[in-house]
């Protein structure tokens, strides 16, 4: 591509070029200042050969083929993630349940050995307060 100092011209035409219809209106932006008259005819070529509608519809085919690919590996990506927070909600749940029933169960032996203790030491108390009175109540 041959660059002149007219920058935003060239600009332009390659804008237009990109944005050409037909290989006719293709032709006359590139002009003969873009390209050299080789390398445009060679261009125009390959342009001509890649409007062939089997190398678009192969090209397509292969691009869409690609994108099921890549949709269906998301998708199942996706999905595993979406399944492996259920399956550790599923287990958290569980865990805590079983936590939470040991935890009760700890606590209600714990609350049970209070009973027993605070039990023993109001008995102790009670007896300690009942010879204490014994004692007392013969002296007078």
């Amino acid at each position: 591509m041959i660059y002149n100092e007219n920058r935003q011209d060239n600009i332009v035409r390659i804008g237009s070029a990109l944005t050409a219809s037909t290989i006719e209106e293709l032709s006359y932006f590139l002009g003969e200042e873009l390209l050299s008259m080789d390398e445009k005819e060679a261009f125009l070529n390959t342009v001509m050969e890649a409007n062939n509608r089997e190398i678009l519809k192969a090209w397509n085919e292969e691009r869409n083929q690609i994108w099921k690919e890549e949709m269906t590996l998301k998708n199942s990506y996706k999905r595993g993630i979406d399944e492996g927070k259920e399956e550790g909600l599923q287990e958290g749940i569980e865990k805590g349940l079983q936590e939470g029933m040991e935890k009760g169960i700890n606590e209600e032996k714990l609350s049970m050995i209070r009973k027993r203790f605070f039990s023993m030491i109001r008995l102790d108390l009670f007896q300690i307060y009942h010879i204490h009175w014994l004692k007392h109540s013969r002296v007078h």
